[in-house]
């Protein structure tokens, strides 16, 4: 996993004071949640997150996980409409982080955790720096791509594509979707 600065935080730290992180964070989130089970009898998942720089702004992040699966691959899965979903790779270690980084705050606020209840979650034991590689099947994949392509036909019309496709010098027709 990348870090800005490689890591190296000074930040809500004394002057002349630096930290950086733990080499395994998807260890550390496992050994929390442990711990949490051990004392209370309750099965947590643990995100650990940090603030990490943006062009747009600074955002928490997750850099550890344990007990929530961290991606969910709804790709090329049927919407409400029953039409394949475009989208539908959620980072839910990702958005944890960002939805408790709002109670948390970036400078003095001086809140290391959030308990956050309620949320619907699948289990897992693997970390979010364990699933760098999504798995997603080719032939989904191509499905959900031929129907992205066909939609696009169908709501700008055989005429509009085919200007398109004059326009980049594609060699090929809109027929050969459909």
């Amino acid at each position: 996993m990348l870090w800005s600065e490689s890591g190296i935080d000074a930040s809500n730290h004394p002057h002349g004071v630096y930290s950086i992180p733990p080499r395994d964070l998807d260890e550390i989130a496992k050994q929390i949640s442990e711990e949490i089970l051990r004392r209370t009898g309750k099965r947590v998942a643990v995100v650990i997150s940090d603030t990490e720089l943006f062009p747009w702004g600074a955002m928490d992040v997750a850099r550890g996980s344990y007990g929530i699966k961290p991606v969910k691959m709804e790709f090329g899965e049927p919407d409400s409409y029953g039409k394949p979903k475009f989208g539908g790779v959620d980072n839910i270690a990702f958005m944890v982080s960002s939805a408790a980084a709002l109670l948390m705050g970036q400078r003095g606020e001086g809140i290391p955790v959030v308990i956050i209840r309620g949320l619907k979650y699948e289990w897992s034991n693997e970390g979010v720096n364990k699933t760098l590689v999504m798995r997603i099947s080719l032939k989904r994949l191509l499905k959900a791509l031929l129907e992205t392509v066909k939609h696009t036909i169908i709501v700008l019309g055989p005429s509009i594509i085919s200007m398109l496709m004059l326009t980049l010098k594609v060699d090929i027709s809109a027929s050969d979707f459909l």
